[in-house]
């Protein structure tokens, strides 16, 4: 992958990465971490487009309701310059939950479990496909 990506960072940045690194986050994409000269980045890639393309109709929604979620900065769903769709994302900042769960106190995992429900509150008012759930 590691041939791949120095494409695509140069195909949108101009130069190649200080640094990769695999992220183990990720369910049905392969995700790594980027690091540039003046800034980090996310890259998303997986041959099968649809894996990806919710976030780029997801996020603004996201972000309108006070949401943080990152921002697209570039995506290529049409596997000309490597044989993967990918999205060149912002990073939010912090630790993966599943990274640290562990070493949270009490209060800490109340004050997540209230955040994500009031995300989930956020999101209860949004129409969905009709097949399942909520957006």
């Amino acid at each position: 992958m590691k041939n791949e990506i120095n494409l695509i960072i140069n195909k949108h940045f101009g130069v190649l990465p200080k640094e990769l690194k695999k992220m183990p986050t990720g369910i049905c994409n392969e995700v790594y971490f980027v690091k540039l000269e003046n800034k980090s980045v996310i890259v998303r890639m997986n041959k099968k487009e649809r894996f990806l393309k919710g976030s780029q109709n997801n996020i603004p929604i996201f972000k309108s309701k006070g949401i943080p979620v990152p921002d697209i900065l570039f995506q290529d769903y049409s596997k000309e310059t490597i044989p993967y769709a990918y999205q060149i994302m912002t990073i939010i900042e912090g630790k993966d939950l599943g990274h640290v769960i562990q070493e949270l106190s009490f209060d800490q995992l109340k004050s997540i479990a209230k955040e994500v429900s009031n995300i989930l509150v956020k999101l209860s008012d949004l129409p969905t496909n009709g097949k399942f759930g909520w957006i």
